[in-house]
């Protein structure tokens, strides 16, 4: 949490989203659907403003997979879907490494 503050504070949005999305792994290791996807939002919210498509895709892969942790395959299937799009529009083939 440490590093949360002081990317808020240094204005540092693209790390900001990073902590976030770490953050919301945590969460996720520990099954806490809810606040891991509370985090991942947040990274998404920031990752849309500064146009980072690397840090959007990231945080709709891994709000994908609470969602099908959770049983709701049509919101996963959404979620993994606008991930797969953004990382072949960049051309990224690492994203599809799960």
């Amino acid at each position: 949490m440490i590093s949360l503050k002081i990317r808020e504070e240094i204005g540092d949005k693209k790390g900001l989203s990073g902590s976030y999305n770490n953050i919301g792994n945590i969460y996720n290791i520990q099954e806490n659907n809810p606040e891991a996807l509370k985090n991942y939002f947040k990274s998404l919210k920031i990752s849309v403003e500064i146009g980072d498509k690397r840090g959007i895709a990231t945080s709709y892969d891994n709000i994908g997979v609470i969602y099908k942790r959770e049983d709701n395959y049509i919101k996963a299937l959404e979620a993994h879907s606008k991930s797969l799009k953004i990382e072949q529009e960049i051309g990224n083939k690492e994203g599809f490494l799960h």
